[in-house]
């Protein structure tokens, strides 16, 4: 018996052998070195080694072409070998498929995973521990496909293989989570993304302390998704609880804690326009975290921060007394920003920084037009919908304010109800202001592009 299985454009032909014992796959420990020849038969040491150091030598430097290739030569010569094994066949369609997915060629990948699977499933069951990483990738290639429910009905696979395998509640499914994290947000489904992470979070705090150092990479994510979901308050805890532990570890001078620092006040500053009332005194603990941020750096001034990062936590600190207003406080921290990054060496940073607009504050303007659809985008092909752009044209002055707003494309043209979205969006966009000679100066034009997603209705209906 045989299977046709396509390697791209080749199509080789893979024998379909009796189930054998489970064979562990040999994995290379060379060092990566970019530029390994092609084999040939004079070639020495182990080939199958060499092949999979040269693929992944290709995948590093993104030279898919090259790591496909490696992929198949290393396929021809596990099917000529005495010695092939169903965990090698499968490890290299594996490998040919990522190779083929991240070059964009999803017809091809989705075929070779599936392959793969086939082939381990023929070779042990269906719920075998080695069908995890065919799967993983499998589902990252629809998710990259744009087909967001079947990414996830096969992320669902492979949780609950790892489930029977593992058990129930292991740090080793992470990695699974954490592609439905992915998949989740391209499909817009932030919150659900969200309720992932709280997963990975409690998986983590069930093999750590609530405190250990091994926590920061999963709190550091969630920090990220609350940021994107506009919930700065939840944001701010964690990031409280992460200069927590980097303070017990490290110390509270280490130079580690200063992005920590930095993050925390931003998440005050999308309530600088609020009127709320508190018993937190919100604004001031703001000023307090971007102060604590430079108090550690100019500590550090002469060791670990150098001038670089000194300028870095001086702007923040500007921005914050831009975004509430304090012309002065905030022309006093960007003037000393001009000088630190006087320095010949620092010019580049001094262009990117203060030479040109930058947006601090620009609330999202929503990629869709109605936001009670009523059905679950992850269910939906993204082919189904139309894709739509509105660019503005603003100036920005001398206090980081929009100015002068004028709409100068829209496709599709005349749909009112996402052009009035942008306009009134722009207008309360902040910006860091340009300088020029150590001075606020207006900017000159800047522009802004909204692409959004849309079906015909909604603009027939507008």
């Amino acid at each position: 018996m045989s299977a046709l299985f396509l390697a791209g454009q080749a199509a080789i032909l893979l024998p379909v052998e009796a189930p054998a014992a489970p064979q562990a796959d040999q994995d290379d420990s060379a060092p990566p070195g970019v530029g390994v020849p092609r084999l040939d038969a004079g070639t020495t040491g182990d080939p199958d080694a060499l092949y999979r150091r040269r693929f992944r030598d290709a995948i590093a430097a993104g030279l898919y072409d090259e790591s496909e290739l490696a992929a198949k030569e290393r396929l021809e010569s596990l099917l000529a070998s005495e010695t092939q094994s169903a965990t090698k066949t499968a490890s290299a369609l594996s490998d040919l498929a990522l190779a083929q997915r991240l070059g964009g060629k999803w017809e091809a990948a989705l075929q070779n995973y599936e392959t793969a699977i086939d082939l381990l499933q023929r070779d042990d069951d269906m719920l075998s521990r080695r069908l995890v990483r065919p799967l993983e990738g499998l589902a990252a290639t629809y998710r990259d496909s744009g087909n967001y429910g079947e990414a996830l009905r096969t992320y669902d696979r492979a949780l609950h293989i790892s489930h029977v395998n593992e058990g129930p509640h292991t740090v080793e499914q992470v990695h699974i989570l954490n592609g439905m994290v992915e998949t989740n947000l391209a499909a817009g489904e932030v919150g659900t993304a969200l309720e992932l992470l709280d997963r990975m979070t409690t998986l983590y705090e069930r093999k750590y302390s609530l405190y250990a150092l091994e926590m920061l990479p999963v709190l550091h994510d969630r920090a990220e998704l609350l940021n994107q979901l506009d919930r700065h308050r939840e944001e701010r805890h964690v990031y409280r609880r992460i200069a927590k532990i980097k303070a017990d570890h490290y110390g509270t001078g280490d130079p580690v804690l200063i992005d920590t620092y930095l993050a925390l006040g931003r998440t005050y500053l999308h309530e600088a326009n609020e009127v709320v009332f508190r018993s937190e005194p919100t604004t001031r603990n703001g000023e307090s975290y971007f102060q604590r941020a430079l108090a550690v750096a100019e500590a550090n001034a002469n060791a670990d921060a150098g001038p670089d990062l000194l300028a870095r936590c001086v702007i923040a600190l500007g921005d914050y007394y831009t975004v509430m207003d304090s012309v002065d406080l905030a022309r006093l921290q960007y003037g000393r920003a001009w000088q630190l990054l006087s320095e010949t060496e620092l010019l580049d940073r001094r262009l990117s920084d203060l030479e040109r607009p930058v947006p601090l504050r620009r609330l999202a303007l929503g990629r869709y037009p109605d936001f009670n659809y009523g059905w679950s985008r992850a269910d939906v092909d993204h082919a189904e919908l139309l894709e739509g752009h509105i660019t503005a044209r603003f100036s920005v002055n001398d206090r980081g304010r929009v100015k002068d707003i004028e709409l100068i494309e829209a496709d599709p043209p005349g749909f009112s109800q996402m052009e009035t979205r942008v306009r009134y969006g722009v207008k309360d966009f902040i910006y860091r202001p340009v300088y020029r000679d150590g001075e606020p100066v207006e900017s000159g034009e800047v522009l802004y592009r909204h692409d959004f997603f849309y079906r015909t209705v909604d603009v027939r209906s507008d």
